[in-house]
């Protein structure tokens, strides 16, 4: 495994927010169809608050939302969480300007589903995790969509810090107190994204 050093918080945050401003408008790495098999793999009739992380310019909740539009269930609070500037733009909804590394008190306890495919933007990464883990409720879950390919140690960047691989993120994920009870790893459309999985938490 392996993270970039950044020169303090500070830097972390410049460095985020500068490329978040770059690729906003141009990539989109979520897919319809990843959160289309999300939800069928949570099963949603009984689901009420979702919550994404890293989501740039928003589709992750727009998609949720499709989702339960689609299939004719009650709409849930969904919200996200973006570190860059982006969460205020015009067109940019169900967004707030947050780290998704640290607590926020109105989140703990709260979420069915938690989903993100940033990871790999955490520089503490079991801290990360464990705020993700105090973000559930009960019976949530927490999916983590992440690429070995994608994010190995040879491509740790001020954009994207941390590498590593299914075998260190499972250790991490050990360690955070959670427990891999599924792997997603293909949807109707095909493989995950650069043949990635998405990992199937919960609370040990």
């Amino acid at each position: 495994m392996k993270i970039y050093k950044y020169k303090d918080y500070e830097d972390y945050l410049k460095h985020q927010a500068k490329h978040n401003e770059i690729k906003f408008g141009k990539i989109v790495y979520v897919g319809k169809h990843t959160i289309n098999e999300i939800c069928k793999h949570k099963g949603c009739e009984d689901v009420t608050n979702i919550l994404c992380h890293g989501t740039r310019s928003g589709h992750e909740q727009q998609f949720f939302l499709e989702y339960f539009e689609d299939n004719k269930l009650n709409t849930p609070y969904v919200i996200g969480s973006e570190i860059g500037q982006s969460a205020n733009y015009e067109g940019v909804s169900l967004t707030v300007q947050h780290d998704f590394n640290k607590p926020r008190s109105e989140w703990v306890g709260k979420f069915d589903i938690v989903y993100s495919n940033s990871f790999d933007h955490s520089i503490v990464p079991i801290e990360c995790l464990n705020t993700w883990k105090e973000q559930l409720n009960s019976t949530g879950t927490i999916y983590i969509e992440y690429s070995q390919n994608q994010n190995h140690e040879k491509r740790v960047s001020e954009s994207d810090p941390l590498g590593a691989s299914y075998k260190e993120i499972e250790q991490m994920i050990k360690e955070a107190g959670l427990n891999v009870i599924d792997k997603i790893t293909r949807h109707t459309k095909g493989r995950i994204k650069h043949n990635g999985v998405v990992y199937v938490l919960e609370k040990k």
